[in-house]
């Protein structure tokens, strides 16, 4: 193999190396009790997190037992971040709670996870005739799923994810394999289903269908041993664990969780698992705000090759026993999330409690495109191209910038991640640490993210490169049109809560909107949803003081027209599907507030003079004011009118 052959796989290492989004202030308890744990075992030498919680505060996801706060999650990616804690943690001392996320990510999922995809990338190339397909899938699989998101919030999602893949795809030895390099295959095989259980609990229902694949396809004597084998150090560590934290080897946190509203979840279940509901597999597979296959296209193809694959009529440890273990194992996780009564699993990119099905699905989509490149090459990389850029548009860029979509949304891709990436917002990233603005280093994370896809088509030739990389450009803008077509927005709900991660967003230099404004005016505070911050200033000094106007009124009407037409200094308030567009107002005469603002207001409103409102004729007077007849009504057209109230 050539170096350069290596060099999509370099391209998504140096990609999930490049941004590491951390937004501090939302407390991400799935990452965030992962995270005590490793610290307490270092530092304190126990898994309980009581004193981590002492000193750190609140964290979600706990469970109590014997007294003692613990982590609820499956111990292994927690176990895995220590250790790498532990290695630098004589140099370092003890970190403060941010650089330690770092160190646990790294330690904990990136490189385990980065390994994995190595060895899913040899498979690739050594199952597959064509080497395009093999990249392209890769890169599909990592950045173009909720992966990307999972490597970025310390969880073990993302292992879960790839070991499927790397087992399908090793599940076979070559021909006249020696016999140590099977034992050491199956050994690394056995280990791997091991470590996807032990990072997350639900990987069983995919683990023991390609167990049963693997005894099948080796068909020897001592197959089951070595897995065994393999398993037995991960097996052994993750019951060490549970018998620490919980008594027993098979006990887990979800038996002693301290949160009530959990534990209503889990009563009268099995950890939470009931009879299927179809609408919450229609959800977890179709809907824009959370569906597997509308994160990732590609997923849906691999689903349906893996049912046509039952068709077959190869031996019973060929390809049909492969199609046979993917079905069954598909259908236990589809059963399973259809019946866990917390399938959405909060703020997550796609339904996280299945990733397993990511690395069940690509693989077989990939065999499927490869068979298709035999006869039509170009025509199989420029579709798969085209899917996987779709990934990376729904799943990649909100894994790159925040990897924990709000459960608010309904349509999160039109609703936050295009509005926010349009507006230059970028997340922790190598450009924005050597002190580029914003907008730059959201462009470089943008560059970085699609690179890998760009380098895997390229590597075909010219005529693929041009092929690959306008169908990437094509499937992209359709995407970004057609989006806001496929599910309805929760409109002001929606952008609420857009703005409500503007405000979260860390860190502060890649917020464009702070960035553009050093000195904090009031009015750049108001337009990401502080006004905690900014009200003091107002109260103190007057609207009229706070910063000069600026022309910045590329919102379109009616907005801009209210804007103008109220009296500089004065207060504006507008609807609040306005949310976003107040990023592109921080500058404007009137200090403009949202309907949501004025609702939530205590205390004496700032500014002097009248309150300006902007109305529609069918949109209900805000509450503040519904008993007063206005001072004034200005028609702005459309049915929009600027009302001016007594305060």
């Amino acid at each position: 193999m050539r170096a350069r052959d290596a060099a999509v796989p370099i391209a998504i290492a140096a990609c999930v190396a490049f941004a590491s989004p951390l937004h501090s202030p939302l407390n991400n308890p799935n990452e965030g009790v992962r995270v005590f744990a490793a610290k307490a075992l270092v530092e304190q030498g126990t898994l309980a997190i009581d004193g981590v919680v002492a000193q750190w505060g609140y964290i979600d996801d706990k469970a109590k037992h014997g007294g003692h706060l613990y982590s609820s999650k499956a111990p292994l990616v927690s176990l895995l971040a220590a250790a790498g804690y532990a290695v630098i943690h004589p140099i370092s001392g003890d970190l403060a709670r941010e650089p330690l996320t770092r160190v646990a990510r790294l330690f904990g999922d990136a490189l385990p996870s980065l390994l994995i995809a190595l060895v899913v990338w040899l498979g690739l190339r050594r199952r597959l005739a064509d080497q395009v397909i093999a990249d392209v899938s890769l890169v599909g699989m990592v950045l173009g799923t909720g992966v990307l998101a999972s490597i970025n919030v310390l969880s073990g999602h993302a292992l879960a994810a790839l070991v499927p893949a790397a087992v399908l795809l090793w599940a076979r030895g070559a021909p006249e394999e020696p016999s140590r390099a099977r034992r050491r295959r199956l050994a690394g095989l056995g280990l791997l289903l091991a470590a996807a259980v032990g990072a997350e609990y639900p990987a069983v229902l995919m683990s023991l269908p390609l167990a049963v694949l693997l005894v099948a396809t080796d068909r020897r004597r001592d197959t089951l041993l070595w897995l065994a084998l393999g398993a037995l150090p991960v097996v052994l560590l993750v019951g060490a664990a549970h018998t620490a934290m919980f008594g027993a080897p098979w006990r887990t946190g979800y038996s002693f969780l301290e949160n009530r509203q959990y534990q209503e979840v889990v009563a009268g279940t099995l950890f939470g698992i009931g009879a299927p509901v179809p609408a919450v597999l229609r959800s977890a597979l179709l809907s824009p705000a959370v569906g597997l296959w509308f994160f990732s296209p590609l997923l849906a193809v691999g689903a349906l090759a893996a049912a046509i694959g039952l068709r077959g009529r190869e031996a019973k440890d060929g390809p049909r026993a492969e199609a046979v273990a993917v079905v069954v194992a598909s259908a236990l996780l589809l059963l399973f999330i259809a019946g866990f009564r917390g399938w959405r699993g909060g703020w997550s990119v796609g339904p996280r409690y299945v990733s397993e099905l990511v690395g069940l699905w690509v693989v077989p989509a990939a065999v499927a495109f490869d068979r298709i490149a035999l006869s039509k090459p170009m025509l199989a990389r420029t579709v798969l191209a085209a899917l996987v850029a779709i990934g990376l548009l729904h799943a990649g860029v909100a894994g790159m910038f925040f990897p924990h979509l709000s459960d608010v949304f309904a349509n999160p891709v039109p609703e936050m991640m295009v509005p926010l990436v349009a507006r230059g917002f970028s997340p922790s990233s190598l450009p924005l640490w050597l002190g580029a603005p914003p907008a730059l280093a959201c462009a470089a994370c943008l560059l970085v993210l699609v690179l890998p896809l760009v380098l895997a088509v390229a590597a075909g030739g010219r005529r693929c490169a041009v092929g690959g990389c306008a169908a990437i450009t094509a499937s992209i803008v359709f995407a970004v049109v057609l989006d806001p077509l496929l599910g309805a927005t929760q409109g002001d709900a929606g952008a609420l809560e857009a703005r409500r991660m503007m405000d979260n967003w860390r860190p502060e230099a890649g917020n464009p909107v702070l960035a553009a404004d050093p000195a904090r005016s009031p009015r750049t505070l108001l337009a990401i949803d502080r006004a905690r911050d900014a009200l003091p200033a107002l109260l103190r000094d007057g609207c009229a003081t706070v910063g000069p106007p600026v022309a910045r009124l590329d919102v379109g009407e009616p907005l801009a027209s209210a804007v103008s037409a109220a009296a500089p200094g004065s207060l504006l308030v507008v609807g609040d599907h306005d949310a976003l567009a107040l990023a592109d107002l921080v500058g404007a005469a009137p200090v403009v507030v949202l309907r949501a603002d004025l609702e939530r207001w205590r205390g004496p409103l700032p500014c002097a003079g009248p309150v300006n409102v902007l109305l529609h004729e069918r949109e209900p007077t805000p509450r503040a004011f519904a008993a007063r007849e206005p001072l004034e009504r200005r028609p702005l057209g459309d049915g929009w009118q600027l009302a001016s109230f007594a305060r």
